[in-house]
Formats: C-alpha cells, structure tokens, sequence
C-alpha cells in the first residue's frame, strides 16, 4: 500500500474516531439531561401533591384524591398516570377513569435508587415508553405516590439533536480527508521517484538516484544511500556471476549425481549426472520439492524410505542412506543408489541449504545381492548337509588322504564318544583299529580297502575303538569326493555298529539251529509216536487174551514199559521243538524241589554237596512241572561236570519285583519274578563259551556229552515266558538264575486216577474213527469193538463226511494231521453241521495248526496225545460220551472280503458279523493277498473268500483267485458282482471260483448260499 493511500487512511481514522467519539459523547450527555429532567420532574409532581394529598389520604377519602389524580392527567403534559398505594401493595386511589390496568398489577423493579423518587418500572405501551416512577407521601406515612411519564416527546428531541451532531461531524470528517490526500501527495512524490528507479535497477537497467529535484534533505540523504547500494550490488552480481560460472563447470565435471536445496527443501540446483539418474531436467526440478524428484524406496521392503532432506534440514548433520535404497526414476526405471546429504551452513553456522551427492550402484549392488545370495545358499547347503549327516543313523567321517579327520557327525559323537572337536585334526586310527597288512603305507585310506571293495561298494567288517577304550566290531564304507578347489582328495567313512547285528545274528543262527533241530525231532516224533502207538495197542490187547501164558504176559509187559520209554523220549523231543503245547499248572516250587531233592543228590553223586535254601513265602508260578524236573536234572548234571565230581551246589528260590529300570537293563518285562538260582562251585566259564552254552549239539565234554541239555532248559524257560541268566567266571564256578513271573492263580494239585479207574468203558454207541494210518484205525476198531461199541473207519476228511451224511454217530475220533483237510478242518464242519456230536482231537505231533486252534478251549484242551493205551482211550471216550454237560465246542469262522467300494465292504461286514462271522476288508488285490498271507503264515483259517470282478491295482477278481487258490486250493472263493451278465458270473468255476453271487446284501440269500458252500 502507498505511503499517500496509508496517510489518507490514518487521518480518515483519526477523524471517524473523534467524529464517532463527538457523537457519543454528545448523546451520553443528552440522555443524562432527560433522565435527570425526568426525575426532576416527577420530583417536582410529587413534592406537588404530597401537600394536597396528604389530608384526604389520611381522612381515607379515596373519592378526592382520585378525582384530583385525574384532574392533573386532563392537562396536556407527558404525564400518563397516577395512583396512591398502600406499603402492602394495594391501590388506594389513581387517575384511571375505566378501572385500574392489569399491567400496573406487578411487583416494583429498581432502576435507579436516588434519595427521593425512584424509577421502579418501564412500560411500552401505544402511547409510547412510559417510565413509572415513586415515592412515599410522607415519612411515618404508609401510603406511596406513583407518577407515570411518556419519553415520546423527549425522545424526539434527544433524536433531533443527534443528527445535528452527526451532520456536523460528517461535514468536518470531509474537510479533513481533502487535507489528507494534498497532504500525503506532496509527502510521498519523492519516494514515487525513488521506487521507480529501484524498479528500474531490479530489472538490471541503468539506474540514478540523485536526480530528485527539491527534496527535502532526509529524502536526498535516502537517494545517496541507495546509489551507494546500486553500485556495491553490481559489482557484487558480476562476483557471483563469475562464481556461478565457475560452480556450474564444477557441478558438471563431478562424476557423482549432485542436487542441492534452499533451507525449505526446494531444488536450486543440479547436475547432468542428477538429471540423467532422477529423469528430471535442471529447468523441470528448479523450485520443485526434492522428495518429489527423488523418491526412494527399500530395494528389499519395497517401502518408501524418508528422504534424508527433512532429517538434514532439522538437525543439520549429515545422513547417509542404506545400501539396500533404490531410486525411481520419472520413467519409472530404477538404480540402486549410495548416497549422503548434508547440510550447507553460513558463516554463522545457520542452515540455508543442503546438498544431495549419489551415484548409481546398481550392477556393483546387483553383484552384491548375487554374491549373499550364493553366500546363502552355500550356508543352507552346508547347513543341510550338516543337518542331514546329524540326522543320519550311521556314523559318518570324512577325511583327507592322510587319514585327517575332518568332519564327525552326531551319530558319529555318540557311536565313538568323541565329540568333533576332540577328534578334529587327529588321525582316524584313533577310532578305527583295524590292523592294516601293507606297513610302509599305515596311515593312508586306500589300506583299509581294496580296489575292488572300494568301487563295488562293499562294506569292509572291522573293529573299532570307544572313547573309554572299548573294541567294538563296526562295518566300515568308504566312497571318494572330488578334489576340492585346493585339489585336495578327500574320503567320506561311513559306519554302522554290528554290535546289535552280531547279537541278532547269533541269535538267530541259535534260534534257526533250534528250530531246525525241532523239525527234525517234530518229523520223527509223529511217526515214531504212530509206531508206539501200535505196538503199545497190541501188546495191550494180546495182553487181554493170553493172561494164562505167564511168560509171554512178561514179554507183553516189556513191550509196553519200552513203548512208554519211548513215549516219554518223543514228548520231550517234542517239548525241545517247542511244538509241544506245555501242560502248564499251578504250582509250588519249593514243594517240587523237595520232592526232586532225593533225585538231585543221587544224579550229583555223593561227592558233591547239595544245598536248598528256599523261600518260606515264595509266588506260585504257572509252568510245566516235568519240564521244570528235566530242567533241574540237566542243570544239576552240568554243575556235577563242571566241578570234576567234588564241590557244592546251592539252590536258591526268592521273590522279585522288578522296576522298569532293572527289567530293560536284563531285557525283561517289569513285574513280579520267582527266580530260582543255581550255583555251583565249579571250573567257570570265559565269555567265549558262556555266549554259546544254549546252543543245540554245543558240548565242553567232547563225546561225552550231547550239547542238548541247556538248549532243553532254553526251550523250556521261553515257552514259560521267562527269563535265563548266567554269570560266570573262569575258576569262580557258575551262576544260572531263572525267572518266572509270578502266578495271578492258586496252587491246584493233580486229580488222582483213582475216580477215572472205577469207570465203566463198555458202550454202545457209534464211534467213527478217522486216520489216515490204518494200523491206528485197525487199533482203534479192536478196542471199541472189544468193549461193545459200534465202530465206523474213514482214512480222510471227506470220507469222513460222506459217512456223516448216512450214519447216526455219536463220536468222531480224528487225527489231526492229515492230507487233503486235516482233523481241526473237519471238527469245523462237523460242529458247525452236526452240533450234537461230540469230538476227540488225537495226535502224534503238534505242529503250527495247534496254534490256530487255541481260542477252541475243548478241542484244544481235550486233545489227546499219541502213543495211549487202550485204558486212557476208552476212559476218555466214555466220560466224553457221559458227559451231557459239555456243550459242541464252535468255531467262529472267517472271510475276507475284497471290494474297492467302501460302502459294499461296510455292508458285508455289517451283515457277515450278524451271522456269526469273523471278517476281514480289503479294498485292492495287493491288500487281499498281503492279508491272506499273513493269516497263513500266522496259521489263522479264511474260510471263504468273497472277491469283487473289477478290483483297481494290479490284480483283477480272476489273479486274486488264482493267487490264493494258489497258496490253498481248498479255500472256496465267491465272485460277487452287480453284473449278472458277466462271463464269472454265469460260469465261475470256469474262472477259478466255486460259485457266484449278486451284490443285493439279502441276508438270508448270504446266509444259504455261505451254509451251501461251507457244507460242499
């Protein structure tokens, strides 16, 4: 704003302000002079009437002092009403011709609060604003006077003179703004002059000051400074002219990116370099703000980063940015960047500036990120090879071609009890002390293998050393790396611990000795005991007939006594094979001990001391006392050789309870033990023999011995889920402690064969005999049928059957092991056919179908074991036929069925069981076989087989016939499908199945079709 225009502003203020002033003051005065002539007047109203009005107030004479009050209204003054009032209030008198008005009925207001007349009231009315004024009559005098009086005449008037007022101050307010404006116009000429010439040196042009005519002298004195100033910032101008220049040339030569700023961060400044990086030219990015040419983001995050021009400007430091900042250009391109700000200070140290320097490292950051990235993945590498080698099962060591151990994994730690660092650096004979044949190479890796072992991937066996100086044998492979890239050789040992492996190996090769020497003796037991059998039957019957010849009688009774030796060798070979099911009982074991302790001391010779040292309160156990009697005798007979005919055996019997801790340390279950201790003072055994005692044929005695004592005594302790022990010593004698578990049961004792001889073994009734040794049948027929029974023969199953079917019998004797459908196969039919009669199981030989028919209690309990004489046979038939109590044992009998529906197989199942099956689910041909096998080799019967035509995998309905008639030709196969059309539906036998069934699941169509098949 001008000098003059602000000078004219200042007088036109000063004058409105004292005009305004004027006026307020003038009308402030006015309205005291009405509010003073107001209560001046009704003051003088008042001070009027008291003197009239008082007496007749006094008198009460309201009539007088009303008409009074009114005479004084008819007067034309601004008086509008009056009227007299008790101190209560009350109206006493007033002026008003046509009743008193409601208005006037209030309660007073103090307006103003004189000595004498106070304004109590204002009223607007039509006649305008009347104030209402009062006052007491007199003093002691309970009567107050009110007078009201009309402001509209006085109002004109104050009105009046107040537009006078203003009139007269607007009139003077314009005289004084005329002097104003002539006034500022001679003040502000001169400075007119000098502001176009400063106008003209801001555009550069030739300028001078001191051409101002008559001016006053403060005006000349401002002109001469500023000519002084012109000359001084032209001369300046051309400096910073001659400095720009040369601050451009160097901008430009710098090979760095630079930008700079004012204070508030805008561009001033830019290099081609900055131009070439950001895409901004200098003129675009001049006065812009640089955030917003030069946005940077995270290169990992992708997240803006704060521009380092905000962090520069508010503390003044220098900011550097990460190296992981990427810059985005106008185009979009981006460059990795490295960069710094920093602030430019003045000579005070202010801030007025700051300068951005960057380059582009882009490819040297790409390399960077390459290299982590390599970096990386080598550490994972390693890390997971590190991972994989602790994780490994194995031992796994590699090392240099001179045998330097370089790595040892966890496996590694724990197998020799070394860690890494303790085996780091030292050669690997420290752990593998394997003798090696070539001497002048003993510390190179290639002796320990040869070449071909090497490249055929052999294992080599050999002996290791513990941390705590142990041997242990180890089987050692070996495999070659690539030279590294110092082209160093190195070797990676793997090794496996055999120490388990060699204890399995000799443990199966015992258990393989055991079982092939039960074989053998399961073999001959079966014939030989068919063999006892006759001749032990006949000498029997020709005993019954020759009684009078007493010589040949005494020849019959040998016959029969070497019958029953031979009867008693063949079940204990039968008990060593382990295909002898053990009598099992109840028993005490001090109490047989007692009774075998005459025996004992003879079988030891008494040369040798035998000692009992038996526990009062010692567990039952549950185990077979004969074998327990064998056991003792050859343990006995062992001790006796073992301290050459003169020493001591102590016997001893305890209570154990095992924990958890104990029992895993000897192998055993944790529970509650009765042990018996066998101790003698003997020679002692090393380690080589003591590993070896329990096995068959093994003997110290050379001819002397047979090597199957202890492996009887073996047998013995496992099929009585126990436990044998042995320490010894060579020339501290031997310890062999056996554990049995304890008995839940009581003690039993053994019924006497007084009852069982009072029995009556004549009969009547028919009795078939099946066997497929006709000497045993021809036996049985002349037993029978010298006691009165009626007695039918068949040499097979299926004879046997056929019989059934015509003939009323009420006992079948059957042999278990037969051909074609062995004795437990055909007790199933019959019971499940004719559950009236009654079945005796016999058998020279026990072998793994024994098994499958344990859970048939009375079957399996009730067999009767060959060679018999004709006593126990008639006894045992005649309480079996007596016996109404006994109910036809049942089988429940098995299928399998093969369908890849679930919902088929949930309902074959549901109604399979309902019948009475057992049944088992396979959804492919692979699982039906893997199933079927694992019965047989578990010794279970699958009955029937019902298989689906289309099964997904790679059998189909027809190869899982084949397969499984295959492994059972007598096992029957039904093919169920939902296509009756199909070719094994209408001829299943052409395909190998016995017989077709559509999928309705009718219960009782499964039920006739299966009763069919099982009864064929």
């Amino acid at each position: 704003m001008k000098i003059s225009q602000r000078i004219f502003l200042l007088i036109l203020a000063i004058s409105s302000i004292s005009t305004l002033t004027n006026f307020l003051l003038t009308r402030h005065q006015g309205k005291l002079l009405h509010s003073n002539s107001e209560y001046l007047l009704a003051q003088t109203v008042i001070q009027s009437l008291r003197r009239a009005l008082v007496q007749d107030v006094i008198d009460g004479n309201k009539l007088r002092v009303s008409e009074l009050l009114h005479s004084i209204i008819q007067n034309n003054n601004p008086i509008e009403f009056l009227y007299v009032t008790t101190d209560n209030h009350r109206i006493f008198a007033h002026s008003f011709t046509q009743g008193f008005p409601r208005y006037l009925l209030h309660q007073p207001k103090q307006y103003s609060n004189p000595n004498g007349v106070q304004l109590i009231h204002k009223y607007q009315l039509q006649q305008g604003l009347v104030y209402e004024y009062n006052e007491p009559l007199i003093e002691g005098l309970d009567f107050n006077l009110h007078i009201g009086i009309n402001q509209t005449y006085i109002t004109k008037i104050l009105k009046k003179n107040t537009q006078t007022i203003l009139l007269i101050s607007f009139i003077l307010m314009l005289l004084f703004l005329v002097i104003a404006f002539y006034w500022g116009k001679q003040i502000t000429h001169p400075l007119t002059v000098l502001t176009k010439q400063i106008q003209r040196f801001a555009a550069g042009k030739s300028v001078d000051f001191t051409q101002q005519g008559r001016v006053d002298p403060e005006i000349r004195q401002l002109a001469i400074a500023f000519q002084t100033a012109a000359k001084e910032r032209q001369q300046a101008i051309s400096e910073l002219q001659e400095r720009e220049q040369n601050l451009s040339i160097t901008l430009n030569s710098i090979g760095d990116a630079v930008i700079t700023t004012d204070a508030s961060g805008f561009v001033s400044r830019m290099n081609p370099i900055a131009e070439t990086l950001t895409g901004w030219s200098f003129q675009e990015a001049k006065g812009k703000l640089l955030k917003s040419i030069f946005p940077i983001i995270n290169a990992s995050t992708r997240e803006p980063i704060e521009n380092p021009v905000e962090k520069v400007l508010a503390t003044g430091e220098t900011v550097y940015l990460s190296n992981h900042t990427t810059l985005i250009a106008k185009d979009g391109s981006e460059y990795q960047i490295a960069d710094s700000a920093a602030p430019i200070l003045n000579e005070q140290g202010h801030i007025f500036g700051m300068v951005l320097v960057f380059n582009d490292v882009t490819e040297q950051y790409r390399l960077r990120e390459q290299t982590k990235i390599t970096q990386q993945a080598l550490y994972n590498k390693e890390k997971e090879q590190r991972e994989i080698l602790n994780s490994m099962v194995n031992a796994v060591i590699s090392i240099d071609k001179d045998n330097t151990i370089l790595s040892f994994n966890k496996a590694a730690e724990d197998l020799f009890g070394y860690n890494f660092r303790e085996v780091q650096g030292k050669n690997i004979s420290l752990i593998i002390s394997e003798s090696i044949n070539n001497k002048e190479n003993t510390n190179k890796v290639d002796t320990l293998f040869s070449v071909t072992e090497t490249t055929a991937g052999l294992g080599k066996d050999v002996n290791a050393q513990h941390k705590n100086k142990t041997s242990f044998p180890v089987r050692i492979f070996i495999s070659d790396l690539k030279a590294d890239i110092d082209d160093k050789q190195q070797f990676i040992i793997s090794c496996i611990d055999l120490t388990l492996i060699k204890q399995q190996e000799e443990q199966l090769r015992r258990s393989q000795k055991m079982d092939a020497l039960g074989k053998l003796t399961g073999g001959i037991a079966h014939d030989y005991n068919n063999i006892l059998g006759i001749i032990m039957g006949y000498a029997e019957q020709i005993s019954f007939h020759i009684n009078d010849t007493e010589r040949i009688k005494k020849y019959i009774d040998n016959i029969n006594h070497a019958a029953k030796r031979g009867s008693s060798l063949t079940k204990k070979l039968l008990s060593f094979s382990r295909h002898k099911q053990a009598e099992r009982h109840v028993i005490d074991i001090n109490k047989l001990l007692l009774e075998q302790q005459e025996m004992l001391s003879k079988t030891l010779t008494a040369n040798i001391i035998l000692n009992l040292e038996l526990d009062n309160n010692l567990w039952p156990v549950e185990l077979d006392s004969n074998d327990l009697e064998d056991s003792l005798i050859n343990l006995a007979i062992n001790a006796m050789h073992a301290m050459n005919s003169k020493g001591q055996l102590t016997i001893v019997t305890r209570n154990e309870q095992l924990n958890t801790v104990d029992a895993e340390h000897m192998d055993m279950k944790a529970g509650d033990y009765v042990t018996i201790s066998i101790t003698d003072s003997g020679t002692g055994m090393d380690a080589t023999t003591k590993e070896k005692i329990f096995d068959p044929f093994y003997t110290t005695k050379g001819k002397l011995g047979t090597g199957l004592g202890l492996s009887q005594v073996y047998g013995f302790v496992e099929r009585s889920h126990g436990k044998i022990k042995v320490y010894s010593e060579p020339g501290h004698g031997s310890r062999f402690v056996l554990y049995f578990p304890k008995s839940p049961h009581t003690i039993t004792s053994k019924t006497t064969d007084q009852s069982i001889n009072k029995i009556n073994t004549q009969g009547s009734e028919t009795i078939l005999v099946v066997d497929d040794e006709q000497a045993m049948i021809d036996l049985a027929c002349e037993i029978f049928n010298n006691q009165g029974y009626r007695v039918l023969t068949a040499s097979d199953g299926q004879q046997a059957l056929k019989l059934l079917e015509t003939e009323n019998v009420h006992l079948v004797i059957s042999d278990v092991i037969m051909p074609k459908m062995d004795g437990y196969q055909l007790a199933t039919i019959i019971q499940k056919r004719y559950p009236h009669i009654k079945i005796q199981m016999v058998s020279g030989f026990a072998d793994e179908r024994h098994k499958r028919m344990i859970n048939n209690s009375l079957l399996h309990q009730n067999m009767l074991h060959k060679p018999y004489t004709a006593k126990i046979l008639l006894q045992r038939i005649r309480i079996l036929l007596d016996d109404k109590t006994i109910p036809s044992p049942s089988v429940k009998q098995s299928i399998l069925i093969l369908d890849d529906d679930e919902d088929v197989l949930q309902l074959y199942k549901i109604n399979l069981e309902r019948l009475g099956y057992t049944v088992l689910l396979a959804t492919t041909g692979e699982q039906a076989l893997r199933i079927y096998k694992d019965a047989i080799n578990n010794s279970l019967v699958i009955d029937i087989v019902i298989s689906d035509l289309s099964i997904p995998g790679s059998y189909s309905g027809r190869d899982i016939a084949y397969q499984i008639k295959k492994m059972s030709p007598a096992v029957k196969i039904i093919v169920a499908s939902g296509n009756s059309e199909a070719e094994e539906m209408k001829n299943p036998l052409a395909f190998g199945f016995d017989v077709a069934m559509e999928k309705d699941f009718n219960r009782d169509k499964i039920k006739n079709l299966l009763d069919k098949l099982l009864s064929s």
